[in-house]
Order: structure tokens, then sequence, then C-alpha cells
């Protein structure tokens, strides 16, 4: 059994519970977030559960860095929902504190990968059924009202899936 906290509630919070929940092997003992009612009273409190194996981290970009760092230095796994950080310097954080710990997984959210048309897709690029890939039009239609406007990466919050796909795709 793989247990799990997750930082931060809002949307994608939500979502990832959800989803967890529905996981043989994997149980969610909680969550915290300062906004919302939470089963822990602190970050501290959540990454320093015993119980707990790993994070979700499901916070605003510019907190991705600190947290994740926190929680791999008190030995948990790290799940980072994309985009990993706002900053270059940010995510060279991330992936140095990752690289001290080689025994624990640190993955960011790129749910793309795991959608079966875009591995398809992926499959037929690198088999070379399509020839040379040579460009490759995207779009993205999430509702731009879902992004927060304060936050620092405003519209390429979501549009990163795109530039992921782009360069998985090669």
């Amino acid at each position: 059994m793989t247990t799990l906290a997750i930082l931060g509630y809002g949307n994608i919070g939500k979502v990832h519970e959800e989803n967890l929940r529905t996981l043989r092997g994997c149980r969610v003992a909680g969550v915290f977030d300062p906004a919302h009612p939470s089963d822990y009273e602190s970050v501290e409190a959540a990454i320093g559960d015993p119980a707990v194996d790993g994070v979700v981290i499901a916070t605003p970009t510019d907190s991705h860095a600190p947290l994740a760092e926190q929680a791999l230095a008190a030995g948990k796994h790290v799940f980072v929902e994309k985009p990993l950080a706002g900053t270059l310097d940010d995510a060279e954080r991330i992936v140095k504190a990752a690289k001290a710990r080689p025994d624990l997984v640190v993955q960011a959210g790129f749910c793309e990968r795991f959608n079966v048309n875009y591995m398809e897709a992926r499959r037929a690029v690198t088999a070379g059924k399509l020839g040379e890939l040579r460009a490759i039009h995207t779009s993205r239609v999430a509702p731009y009202w879902a992004s927060n406007p304060e936050w620092e990466l405003g519209v390429l919050d979501t549009a990163v899936h795109n530039l992921d796909l782009i360069l998985w795709m090669k």
C-alpha cells in the first residue's frame, strides 16, 4: 500500500484525490491547503506524517521547489503538478534535490503522456510511420478563466502540456 498526502486542494488537488482514491494499492492519508478545510494542520505535518510515503504537490507553481525540497529531505516520493517550476532556477533546485535522493521517485504531472491518443501518435512517429517530423501545430482548449491571472506563468500553466508533447514526440 502506498500512502500519499496531497498538498493543495484547489481544482487539480481535488482531481488528484478523486483519481488516487480509485487506485488499488493507494491510500490518501489526507490533504493540506491553508485555504480549505484540511486533514493536516500544516505542510510540515503532512510531510512529516510517518505513514506518508509520498506527496502530491498541487499548489501554485511558485511553491513547487520549496515543497519538493522539503518532501525529498523528509524521505518522501514526490509527484509535482505541472509545470515543474515557474523559473529555471526553481526547476534546477528540484532536479538537484531529486539527484541527492536517487532512492526516491520524483515525477512531473504531464498527464497527457498517458492519454492513449498521444501515446499512439508517439508510437507512429517513433516507428517512422509518418515520415520525418518537421512541424507540429497544437492548440489548447482549456478555458483561460481556469488559470489564475496572478500566476507568474499565466496561460503557459496549461500550454506547457503542448510544449511537453512536442518535445516528447521527437
